[in-house]
Parts: C-alpha cells; structure tokens; sequence
C-alpha cells in the first residue's frame, strides 16, 4: 500500500514531477513487483504444509526475483547520480537530467535488469534435474537449484556470481563516488 501510495501522490502532484519523484515512482513499482514475486508463494507455504513448484515456475521465480534485484541496484545507483547532478551542477540540473534523460535512465535499468539474467535463466533450463527435486525455502533460489542438477553446472555458477558481483560492485563505487563528490560540493560551499 505504502508503494501505491507514493506512485498516486508523485502522479497526481503536479509539484512532484520532478526526476527524483520520477525515480521514486518507478522503484516503488519495482518493490512491488519484488513482494509479488515472493510473497504469495511463501504465505501459500505457510498456509499448507507441503508446497510444491514446478521446475518452470521456480525457474521463472528466480528469474524475475534476479532481475528486479539487478533492477533495485541499478536504480539506487541511478538515483544516486540523480541527487549528484542536483547537488554538484545545481544550475545545470533542470538541463542535464530532462524527461528524456530521466526516462532513458529508467527504461535502461529496467532493460538492463530483465535481459541481463536471460541467458542465465536459458542455460538453467537446459540441466538435467535428479533426485528428489525439492528445496527447502520458500522461494527458488538459484543455488538451490543449481545443487539438483546431475549435470555439471560450474561455469553457470562462475556467470552468475560475476554478474551479481559487477552490478553491486558497479552501484555500489557509482554511488560511493557520487556521495564523495556531493560531499566535496558541499565541503566547498561557503
């Protein structure tokens, strides 16, 4: 309800259409994609004492869970630079991020965080799957996955966990640096 909520108000304010109230909007979307992914299944879980997902719908699970997690990163560092641009060119700002610059950001985190697991998600579907299939959690997990297959599933291991390292890594240093130089700005200011 509280995603709900700051996605009416920033739409029907007019004082709030400005690209930080845009990327607001857009990540409370995004988290409540994030619970829908989640949340159902888990209270279906605890609802009945024996949960079962298919291999496709835990496939598709985790494959959206990973790409709105790709998603929230990319769009914390975007908002970072957003707050970074106000601070440090204040005068530029209303130039430098535009509508059209706010919605490129925004479709690229997006397009960014749903087709880089594709490939991914492709390879998985492609393993062989023995024993007894079940995972012990709530939700599908990859690494849980990864441990059912018979086949042998190491370098989807080493793509996976070099992605996941480069887009926290990559979100992560954009917003330490933006940070440190917003703090530099605001250092220098009489």
């Amino acid at each position: 309800m509280a995603n709900a909520t700051i996605i009416a108000m920033v739409w029907k304010d007019n004082r709030l259409h400005t690209p930080m109230y845009f990327f607001l909007s857009n990540f409370s979307f995004m988290e409540i994609w994030y619970t829908t992914v989640i949340v159902p299944k888990m209270l279906s879980s605890f609802m009945v004492e024996r949960s079962i997902i298919s291999v496709s719908g835990c496939i598709f699970q985790f494959y959206v869970f990973f790409c709105l997690g790709t998603t929230e990163c990319l769009f914390l560092g975007v908002m970072t630079y957003d707050r970074y641009i106000a601070i440090c060119y204040l005068l530029r700002y209303r130039t430098l991020m535009n509508k059209k610059v706010c919605t490129q950001l925004a479709v690229g985190s997006w397009v960014s965080g749903f087709i880089g697991h594709l490939p991914l998600t492709i390879s998985t579907t492609q393993f062989f799957f023995c024993g007894p299939n079940k995972i012990n959690h709530f939700f599908c997990d990859l690494a849980p996955v990864l441990n059912l297959s018979c086949t042998d599933t190491s370098v989807s291991e080493m793509i996976f966990f070099t992605f996941a390292w480069v887009i926290i890594l990559c979100s992560f240093l954009l917003t330490m640096v933006s940070y440190c130089y917003i703090i530099s700005t605001i250092c220098r200011m009489p």
